[in-house]
């Protein structure tokens, strides 16, 4: 191929190279700096996630040792997968709710992409053609002129002193970069076990369920019995209206030491105030005229149709509003009431601590939903599922494990980072799937407690309890959506035990183990920065990475210019 040609090339190849060192480094070194020095993050997750970002930094080095080879274009494919499962893959994949709140970021990933994509082309075009040229003058296609002699490398003229000298250098530096990238590989699969002593608290847990509200049959003596005799509260799954009344009186007659909150789904989120004020209603005359009285609030399960803020609001803001409207006419019920109107938000665990990351709520923009913009709610219990939704009953396999207690760990940290103890809950579950099944094996070795489902459920209980939870919210109580309720999965005395465990005789401590794959607060920290892409200070910082890229680029290309012309 000609020289030129070649020259610019790897002018290209090494400037996007620069860029993507510049923008990785900050993405996988940068951002957990950020999170852990503001308690968002455990400090493991940091130091495993700094590891990978040099293991990435040393894969980038060893692209730019080798932009004048043809290796370059198998490189430059492996390099642009990683840009886009990295940093591209949720916001291209999730494009229109990126488009609405972030267009410029979106276009920005997808024009890098494109870029990525071009190298790789011009790069595995070089690979192609030199290869070829190679093999028409039968020498090694793949790894270079000199190749067919290595086996013979015990007789030096079968190699040029120049041969000699890239060898050596080329096995020095490889060498060395996968020594500093050992780490950060090991880490990223998963062979760190690093134990993490839990050690619960001294409350008492009360046990919560999301419970149904539209099946009458359920609630037979006996689940009533054990229900009463743990004072339980219930989150009642389906919104209530003047039909439901009946219903809960006989809950209340049937079980007079529970306490529930009835759930609020409004059509659309415009409707969110009205909905809320008209269900109040209902509650406050039931209440006004004896008909009830064991009603502590609500509980808005933020996901889907009803609270997408984009289906009715121009920008997250003007759906900010529409929440302040609800809390204000809650503030307003619970003072004429007396005690407060409880509300309870079942949100992610990243939207508590989207504010304090950056000031700015780009994550709650980005996902569609106000989890905690504005911050009013009485509870923050995100839903902390780390067993399979989709694939309940998949068995757990080496190539497709499951989370671990470590997920849960992991999640409430950041969860009690900006959340006071009296505000913090938590949804496990569901219950009866993958890791708590009732029938399928469970992995692992535990310090405490047997290696069962529900064994894993009580000790993700007892991780709650060390972060100072005094409520847990199991999902589900009864059998319903393909999963499996709480007696139905693990009997009759399934409370008796669980309170047994984590109230009466709780161990002093036990250990799980960190792992790499549970700590996945950083991908939705990764698309917040993306996200500031959007604005000035982005756009100002991206054009001077992709300006110093080139610019390196380029005086690389000079200075070797240079040598070879003296």
């Amino acid at each position: 191929m000609n020289e030129h040609v070649v020259r610019v090339f790897t002018l290209f190849n090494r400037a996007c190279l620069f860029f993507l060192f510049f923008f990785m480094s900050y993405y996988f070194i940068g951002i957990p700096s950020v999170a852990v020095s503001k308690g968002l993050m455990p400090a493991l997750d940091a130091t495993f996630l700094i590891l990978t970002g040099i293991a990435f930094d040393c894969l980038l080095v060893f692209a730019l040792l080798v932009s004048r080879y043809r290796i370059s274009g198998i490189v430059s494919f492996v390099i642009g997968v990683i840009w886009y499962l990295v940093p591209c893959d949720w916001i291209l994949r999730h494009g229109n709710t990126t488009r609405i709140a972030y267009g410029e970021s979106y276009y920005f990933m997808l024009g890098v992409f494109i870029v990525m994509l071009a190298n790789f082309g011009l790069q595995f075009l070089r690979f192609l053609m030199e290869s070829i040229m190679l093999g028409i003058q039968r020498k090694s296609w793949f790894l270079g002129p000199w190749f067919p002699a290595f086996p013979q490398q015990g007789h030096p003229k079968c190699l040029s002193a120049e041969q000699k000298v890239i060898l050596k250098r080329g096995t020095r530096s490889v060498i060395l970069l996968a020594l500093v990238a050992a780490p950060g590989v090991l880490a990223t699969l998963g062979a760190t076990p690093v134990p993490v002593q839990i050690v619960p608290g001294s409350q008492h847990i009360r046990f919560n369920f999301f419970a149904p509200n539209n099946d009458t049959g359920f609630y037979t003596p006996a689940v009533c019995a054990e229900l009463e005799e743990h004072k339980v509260n219930l989150d009642l799954a389906v919104p209530v209206s003047n039909g439901s009344v009946p219903f809960l009186a006989a809950l209340e007659t049937a079980m007079p030491s529970i306490t529930y909150r009835v759930h609020i789904y409004p059509p659309r989120i415009s409707l969110l105030a009205e909905t809320v004020q008209s269900t109040t209603e209902l509650m406050r005359a039931c209440e006004v005229n004896g008909t009830l009285d064991q009603w502590r609030g609500f509980l808005f399960d933020i996901e889907g149709d009803g609270f997408r803020w984009s289906d009715d609001f121009p920008s997250i803001e003007d759906s900010i509003l529409e929440w302040n409207t609800m809390f204000n006419y809650i503030d307003a019920a619970s003072a004429a009431r007396g005690t407060p109107i409880e509300t309870e938000s079942v949100a992610s665990y990243t939207d508590v601590i989207d504010m304090a990351y950056d000031g700015d709520y780009d994550i709650q923009a980005l996902e569609g939903y106000n989890g905690a913009v504005p911050d009013r709610f009485t509870t923050y219990a995100p839903m902390i599922y780390r067993c399979l939704v989709d694939e309940p009953l998949k068995p757990w396999s080496v190539f497709e494990p499951w989370y671990t207690s470590y997920f849960v760990y992991t999640k409430l940290h950041t969860l009690s980072s900006m959340v006071d103890a009296p505000r913090r809950g938590i949804y496990l579950g569901p219950t009866n799937t993958s890791c708590y099944s009732r029938d399928l094996y469970q992995p692992g070795l535990v310090s405490w407690g047997e290696a069962t489902g529900f064994d894993n459920l009580v000790r993700d209980t007892l991780i709650a309890k060390s972060f100072g939870c005094s409520e847990v919210t199991y999902f589900l109580l009864w059998d319903a959506a393909g999963f499996g309720g709480m007696f139905n999965s693990y009997g009759m005395d399934a409370l008796d035990r669980m309170n047994a465990s984590v109230n009466t005789s709780p161990p002093a401590s036990f250990d799980i183990n960190y792992n790499f794959r549970d700590a996945n607060l950083f991908w939705a920290l990764g698309r917040d920065l993306v996200c500031d892409l959007s604005k000035p200070t982005g756009m100002a910082l991206v054009v001077l990475a992709w300006v110093t890229a080139v610019l390196i680029a380029v005086l690389l290309a000079r200075g070797k210019q240079g040598n070879e012309s003296r």
